[in-house]
């Protein structure tokens, strides 16, 4: 399968702060989050001067298979914010390494072994960042450190998007659902399902959907599948319901049909012995 033409946000997270410039009412300027306003303080000098400004920047590192991309659609669902994304195929595991942070930025690690990372999680938090992670992969020892909030969980029948459900209390458990579909759950799939109410064929459908995400993590590089990863998060994003997503967007439609395509085929190749 080809994948669409994207910009590769996954080769080099890119420079870790972005400049801007913005005016002031002092020679100190205000730090934005001390200031929930955005405003400045009225009893602040009025002489005016420009100075650069460095924004933290925050990097979302996601497994590019189902359970990744549900479990990071549940969290941007809850709490949305602006992110570079780092990301690759279903494999693709050492994802941290292609992070470059500086002191205050933050990074969300989603469905990637946290013990083939380690390098790369103790190098970002010696640079100052601080890192959420969320995994359900075999871990090995984790560092404590008061930057580094970890959710890893090694049980055999649960996922990151359960995960990730378990930490956002369920408040977008339609798409952990997916993802846990998606990760071959089918039973946690079904039973975190229930408070949803859901009629058969609606539960059917967000089977499906999980399936074929997964499928199509599955590539040796980002050129191999029909969509690459960041490509098919954007897609999701906008919906807060996976049902509203299978029928108004066409990418799940080009997923199913892929899917078929890419299942016919195998059947048809004659057995070499």
């Amino acid at each position: 399968m080809q994948s669409l033409p994207i910009a590769n946000a996954s080769s080099n997270a890119g420079s870790a702060n972005v400049r801007r410039e913005r005016r002031c009412k002092a020679s100190a300027i205000a730090d934005p989050d001390l200031d929930p306003s955005g405003g400045w303080a009225d009893n602040r000098p009025t002489s005016i001067c420009t100075q650069t400004v460095f924004r933290m920047t925050h990097f979302d590192v996601f497994n590019g298979d189902a359970d990744g991309l549900c479990a990071l659609q549940q969290l941007r669902l809850a709490e949305p914010i602006e992110s570079i994304l780092v990301t690759g195929v279903k494999r693709d595991i050492a994802l941290l390494d292609r992070v470059e942070a500086v002191k205050g930025d933050r990074v969300t690690a989603l469905d990637i072994s946290f013990d083939k990372n380690r390098g790369a999680v103790e190098r970002l938090l010696g640079q100052g960042a601080r890192i959420r992670y969320f995994d359900h992969h075999f871990a090995g020892e984790i560092p404590t450190h008061p930057a580094l909030d970890v959710h890893i969980e090694t049980l055999p029948d649960k996922g990151t998007s359960l995960l990730v459900d378990d930490f956002l209390q369920g408040s977008q458990r339609a798409w952990a659902v997916v993802g846990t579909f998606g990760d071959n759950f089918d039973a946690s799939a079904r039973r975190a399902a229930k408070p949803l109410e859901l009629t058969d064929g609606e539960l059917g459908l967000l089977r499906d959907l999980g399936i074929v995400l997964n499928y199509n993590g599955y590539g040796e590089t980002v050129d191999d599948l029909l969509f690459a990863p960041e490509v098919l998060f954007r897609s999701l994003q906008p919906y807060a319901d996976p049902l509203t997503f299978i029928i108004e967007d066409p990418t799940f439609a080009a997923l199913r049909d892929g899917y078929a395509d890419d299942m016919a085929r195998a059947r048809a190749v004659a057995p070499a012995f």
